[in-house]
């Protein structure tokens, strides 16, 4: 696979609550790697506090990755 050599990059996302009586959040963020302009990686999730957990630290998320072609170019 080769080296793949540390990067800045630009992050933006947004979180989202679904709804209040149920609560599910929606989370997505995308990331524009400066060093390779072409090159975007980003992440959507979905996820709901654990009963009786006070922060969102207690969760469960499945997540899905997606890049740009030229990520996984080399």
């Amino acid at each position: 696979m080769g080296d793949i050599s540390a990067a800045p990059a630009a992050k933006l996302f947004a979180t989202f609550v679904l709804s209040k009586k149920f609560p599910l959040i929606l989370r997505v963020d995308a990331r524009q790697i400066l060093a390779a302009p072409t090159v975007t990686v980003g992440d959507v999730g979905i996820y709901m506090p654990l009963p009786g957990s006070s922060k969102s630290r207690h969760v469960r998320r499945p997540v899905i990755t997606f890049a740009t072609h030229r990520y996984f170019a080399k």
